[in-house]
């Protein structure tokens, strides 16, 4: 049975919210785009407080950046073992149920783990592990039910807000929830609240409508599903797919470096900025700027330059945050006078120009994060059926997560036997190194003669049949999905 009313539909304050941000577009009246926005939002708000809040007890008990490292790879390396797997099972199921029952058992793994196997190190990597092992469902589900509730003119705008609604909960779960129950309550206090936080999305998820949505017909619902190759072929598979393949590793070089970044950051603050690594949220609080920023023009930077230059333009804009985090002392003169937080300085916050420096460098690294999310799953989502976009985020989960886990473990080793600083500096080039070895690694697994690294490099923001000519990679098949 309907309900009727006499005037427009009552938004939830997470919408309002929203709205406030960006122009209250049609598809936000959408009962099924109202809940999945409702999700996404408390299952960020669950995720981040636990990464972080897990991250920063570890850094606060006086771990090494090595563990540190370790504990964030343990997210990578599920995705690594499950991603393929995690994709394929989102496609065969409704969009409700992947994503009720996927948080629903990841609130139980936060109640249950701490309770029984306490808040050691083996208790937070098996923690972690295993939430993110779930995750591996959920996340492709969250992004193919975009396609799902939205037409596809709609597909940029609808991402933009599931992205605004993950930043609202990730942003009040790091920077509030977190910082507040470490600090006054024990641990498991903390993974006790984001269990019922979960719980909660669980119950809003279930709520999604069936069906197919207004963009979506049957047809296009049952488009023909890309075939997920096994862990060990997927040098194949980019090979077989360049278009989808080479976007996919352009974001991931972004996801990659800001994986590192977030990780060691409570190490960074600690020994290079010299306060305390529960305050890293507030040091960083201003990124939060270049996060907004780089969710809410995305959609219209797509336009022009286009998904791939704008994964492209996000790559260097976090590339050279990166770098001035390593050089923090020489850009402090510079930055530090910008920095908002400098009007509350005369009170009794007392930051030292040194963090009022690292919080503005903070604002291209996240407007570089939210910019390349963003082109990435647009790109997606207008060239994949339906069918398949399952599978395909399940691939680009495999392979962000064994860049992620080269990257945080390698990275993290470096930082212990060179320092924070020095791993910032040379991160983004051996990131984007692992790449291009890998695209290359491709060719020669497909018996076909690799492309140089120049032109492997420039396939990354260029379509491969507008490569073709200079030499830069292209596939056998130059519709890899669709």
């Amino acid at each position: 049975m309907s309900m009727t009313s006499d005037g427009p539909p009552r938004r939830a304050l997470p919408l309002r919210l929203l709205g406030a941000l960006v122009p209250d577009p049609p598809v936000l009246r959408r009962p099924g785009v109202r809940v999945l926005l409702a999700s996404r939002a408390l299952s960020e708000l669950g995720m981040s407080a636990l990464t972080y809040g897990a991250i920063v007890h570890l850094a606060r008990e006086g771990g090494s950046p090595f563990e540190v490292s370790l504990l964030g790879a343990s997210g990578a390396l599920a995705a690594l073992i499950f991603g393929l797997r995690g994709g394929i099972i989102a496609d065969s199921l409704t969009k409700r149920w992947a994503l009720g029952l996927g948080y629903a058992f990841q609130a139980a793994l936060c109640i249950a783990v701490p309770t029984y196997l306490g808040t050691g190190l083996p208790a937070l990597l098996s923690l972690v592990f295993t939430v993110r092992l779930l995750t591996q469902i959920v996340s492709p589900a969250v992004k193919t039910a975009v396609s799902v509730v939205a037409t596809t003119p709609e597909l940029a705008t609808l991402t933009t807000f599931l992205i605004l609604a993950g930043g609202i909960g990730s942003g009040a779960g790091s920077a509030v929830l977190a910082p507040l129950l470490v600090k006054l309550f024990d641990i498991r206090i903390l993974f006790y609240a984001i269990g019922l936080i979960l719980a909660l999305a669980s119950i809003r998820a279930f709520a999604l409508p069936p069906g197919h949505g207004p963009g979506v017909s049957e047809e296009a619902s049952a488009g023909e599903r890309p075939v997920a190759p096994g862990l060990w072929s997927m040098t194949g598979w980019i090979l077989d797919n360049p278009a989808v393949s080479t976007m996919i590793l352009s974001g991931a070089i972004v996801a990659v470096m800001a994986d590192v970044s977030d990780t060691l950051q409570p190490v960074y603050v600690r020994s290079v900025l010299g306060t305390d690594p529960a305050n890293t949220i507030y040091v960083f609080a201003p990124g939060a700027i270049g996060s907004l920023l780089g969710t809410v023009l995305a959609p219209f930077l797509i336009r022009w330059p286009g998904e791939r230059w704008l994964a492209a333009l996000s790559m260097a804009a976090f590339a050279v945050a990166m770098a001035m985090f390593g050089l923090v002392d020489q850009v402090t003169p510079w930055l530090a006078p910008l920095n908002p937080l400098r009007l509350l300085n005369e009170g009794a916050m007392g930051l030292e120009d040194p963090i009022l420096a690292a919080g503005m460098i903070a604002v291209p690294a996240k407007f570089g994060a939210a910019a390349a999310a963003v082109s990435v799953q647009t790109y997606v989502n207008t060239r994949v059926p339906v069918a398949g976009q399952g599978t395909t985020f399940g691939i680009q989960a495999t392979l962000q997560s064994g860049l992620g886990i080269a990257g945080t473990l390698g990275l993290g080793a470096l930082a212990d036997a060179l320092g924070t600083r020095f791993v910032y500096l040379v991160a983004p080039a051996l990131v984007t190194a692992g790449v291009i070895w890998l695209i290359r690694t491709s060719y020669r697994a497909g018996n076909e003669p690799a492309p140089s690294r120049r032109a492997t490099l420039a396939s990354l923001w260029q379509e491969p049949d507008q490569a073709d000519g200079d030499g830069s990679p292209h596939g056998r098949d130059q519709s890899p999905v669709e």
